[in-house]
């Protein structure tokens, strides 16, 4: 539920970004003041690039730290078992 809300809140990040970048762009070939406009236009689809990429690496990202909580809890449980595993042998060789 909350990764489904955090990429909708992106796509909403990008679509506004998007849409001031096309308006800047537009003003761009409007307005006497080209540089500034340029480097306006620039750096807002700068931040879209990086949204957009954000966009596409969100799954991989989740997916790699939810592989790494797995492979913790994993390990945990394995330790567990090897524990419980010599406590079980010590107490049968007390036994014999």
């Amino acid at each position: 539920m909350k990764t489904k809300i955090q990429k909708i809140l992106l796509l909403i990040l990008m679509t506004f970004f998007t849409l001031i970048s096309f308006g800047v762009l537009i003003l761009l070939f409007d307005k006497k003041n080209e540089i500034g406009d340029f480097i306006a236009y620039l750096i807002i689809f700068t931040i879209t690039g990086f949204l957009y990429y954000y966009w596409k690496t969100f799954d991989e990202r989740k997916a790699k730290k939810l592989d790494s909580i797995y492979i913790k809890k994993e390990k945990k449980l394995n330790n567990i078992y090897t524990q419980n595993v010599k406590k079980l042998k010590d107490r049968y060789n007390e036994k014999e």
